[in-house]
């Protein structure tokens, strides 16, 4: 049985790096919208930003390979070892830094954060992110992110 597992350093725009011990990599080119493997940054980048969540980030690349280094160090054995995975899109949303919204609440899903927000528009609730006014004229664009089996919510005010 294999490990399948390494150390991956993500490039995006910018440049910048995160590093994360990782299990199944090849699930970043996973597009959930046609089931099927896809080499679309736009597809990568949203799955990059579930599996390098909360990752440093690191301005140059020899600062990365160092962590990684000392990571791989911790971690021990890895089937891949030390990996950079590049992907051609800025980390951030449409490049505002994405903020998880009450990040010590973990809402158990996309409809409890909805009403959490006391949103009234349902028909949105399948999509993975929502665009909408709040009354005080303010335009918010919502992204899902699912973590752990719970879902956030990243918040782009995009006025």
């Amino acid at each position: 049985m294999s490990a399948d597992n390494g150390i991956y350093i993500l490039k995006t725009i910018g440049p910048e790096y995160r590093v994360r011990h990782l299990q199944a990599v090849d699930n970043i080119c996973w597009d959930q919208n046609n089931k099927c493997e896809s080499s679309d940054f736009d597809v990568m980048i949203v799955n990059a930003r579930e599996m390098w969540y909360g990752s440093e980030v690191f301005l140059d690349e020899d600062t990365a390979w160092k962590y990684a280094r000392k990571l791989q160090k911790e971690v021990g054995y890895t089937e891949y070892g030390v990996s950079v995975i590049h992907v051609d899109r800025s980390f951030a949303v449409n490049n505002c830094v994405v903020e998880v919204c009450n990040p010590v609440k973990g809402f158990s899903s996309f409809k409890e954060a909805y009403d959490y927000l006391m949103l009234e528009d349902e028909d949105c609730l399948d999509k993975s992110w929502l665009s909408f006014n709040l009354s005080s004229g303010e335009s918010i664009t919502l992204e899902k992110i699912e973590i752990d089996g719970k879902f956030y919510l990243t918040v782009e005010n995009t006025n």
